[in-house]
């Protein structure tokens, strides 16, 4: 019998098993996906409209991985864009100018768009004599209840206090919960607290479905908050309407509209984001308000 056979097919195994073992090798080599870029994006608190924005916007984004992280609220979340440890935050727009007058820091940010409107809701004990914000100008005796310090309700009171000095007598407090404040108010005849959000979120439902026998929300229109300018130097709030039967348990609304005034939150981002990122953040803005909002 001849060798010839046996050593060609010994070769060709070999050449084979020489071949299986590169080929681990040459993939390892071969480049794969570069990895999206990180982009921090700093929302609010957990369960609510700011990290909701941020969950939905992060669909739409498809050059970078959108990292959401919850926060106490605007002044938290523009004190860490300021410090670098965010790229990305929604705020109220009424933030921008108590941090820039408490801190005195720049804010080296862009606007990127425009988000959901939030109103301002004064809900009072019934029995508080307090119909309009106004009623508590100088009224040492009464107590609001705010939410924590760099919140919403806290930046606008803070506002509030600064364009008409006559509501700084009037002792507040700062609650870490809804339900803390809610129990406050119910405790108390005399008191009130503040609520920014959007109509019929689900804080402002809560107190409608809990509280409809204690509170009473009031007007918040006081008109020298016309002289609260935003970034831009423009008015930053505008009056308008709490719709009739918006919160049915809590009256007078279930009677007629209530006064107020509103603000649109806003999405903004660093300036070194790349131009594709914060163009898509944009998009996704208005995508996810669409989700969001839909009827």
């Amino acid at each position: 019998m001849s060798l010839r056979p046996a050593i060609t097919v010994l070769a060709t195994l070999g050449l084979l098993f020489g071949l299986a073992s590169v080929a681990p090798a040459a993939r390892a080599q071969a480049p794969g996906k570069p990895a999206k870029p990180k982009v921090t994006f700093c929302t609010g608190q957990k369960d609510g409209k700011y990290e909701e924005l941020g969950k939905t916007m992060r669909t739409y984004v498809r050059s970078a991985e959108l990292e959401i992280v919850n926060t106490e609220g605007t002044l938290d979340n523009l004190e860490r864009l300021a410090a670098g440890a965010c790229q990305v935050a929604v705020v109220q727009p009424d933030g921008l100018t108590v941090f820039k007058r408490q801190s005195g820091k720049s804010l080296d940010a862009e606007f990127i768009s425009k988000a959901h409107p939030e109103y301002v809701h004064l809900f009072c004990h019934k029995d508080s004599g307090v119909d309009r914000i106004t009623d508590l100008r100088g009224k040492k005796d009464a107590l609001v209840i705010l939410g924590a310090q760099g919140s919403g309700p806290w930046i606008f009171w803070n506002n509030l206090v600064a364009e008409d000095k006559t509501y700084e007598p009037v002792p507040t407090v700062v609650a870490d919960t809804m339900k803390r404040a809610a129990a406050t108010v119910e405790s108390d005849p005399k008191a009130c607290m503040v609520v920014i959000s959007g109509l019929k979120s689900k804080s402002t439902l809560f107190l409608n479905d809990n509280y409809g026998d204690t509170l009473t929300l009031a007007k918040a229109d006081d008109r020298d908050l016309k002289n609260v300018k935003n970034w831009a130097g423009k008015p930053l709030f505008t009056f308008a309407p709490i719709p009739e039967g918006t919160y049915p348990n809590i009256k007078p609304n279930g009677r007629r509209d209530v006064a107020t005034v509103s603000m649109e939150a806003v999405v903004i981002a660093d300036k070194t984001l790349s131009a594709e990122i914060k163009d898509e953040l944009t998009g996704a803005t208005k995508n996810a308000l669409k989700v969001m909002f839909r009827p």
